[in-house]
């Protein structure tokens, strides 16, 4: 059996197509999009924060979100990421992406805002992708230097040999 045969296979076994009895509903506005990705839902995500709940209840009120609440959703989303060590991919970004557009229905106009993907030899763009990217650079960055103090400590801990070193009580005379 040549293996594109076994991947044929595998794929068809774990196929389930969406009208499947007994297959979660993964079109509901119940069930999250971005499931893998966020920690949670994205509405609950938000309601754990003053700033998640006032858009959601700006949205709910207006409709339409203001730039400042859309970076504090995008705050709220990517601190959720790094604090739970997951690594986006571009598919990722999608997902989060149908996420927010299902829960704020209004930011479907606003798609470019958040994500734009590449297209060609550019990269890609948008305040989702370009937050991500700077705090992972920067966490990264602070997890490099941090040896780098450490080493310091290590002289003073316990494991270090600290033999007891007479003192000289000597004085020295200058003429």
């Amino acid at each position: 059996m040549s293996v594109p045969s076994k991947i044929g296979e595998w794929w068809k076994r774990n196929e389930t197509p969406a009208s499947t009895p007994g297959t979660p509903d993964t079109t509901g506005s119940n069930c999250s999009k971005a499931k893998g990705i966020l920690s949670e839902d994205l509405t609950e995500l938000l309601t754990h924060t003053s700033k998640g709940k006032l858009a959601l209840e700006c949205s709910s009120v207006n409709k339409k979100l203001s730039d400042e609440q859309r970076d504090d959703i995008i705050n709220i989303i990517i601190e959720d990421i790094l604090t739970n060590n997951v690594t986006l991919y571009t598919q990722d970004y999608m997902r989060i992406l149908d996420e927010i557009c299902s829960v704020f229905p209004l930011e479907n106009e606003m798609r470019d805002y958040y994500y734009i993907s590449r297209k060609g030899k550019n990269n890609a763009s948008g305040k989702l992708y370009a937050k991500y990217r700077n705090k992972k650079s920067k966490r990264i960055k602070l997890l490099i230097s941090e040896p780098s103090t450490s080493k310091a400590a290590t002289h003073t801990s316990p494991n270090f040999c600290n033999k007891d070193v007479p003192e000289i009580n000597e004085l020295v005379e200058i003429h």
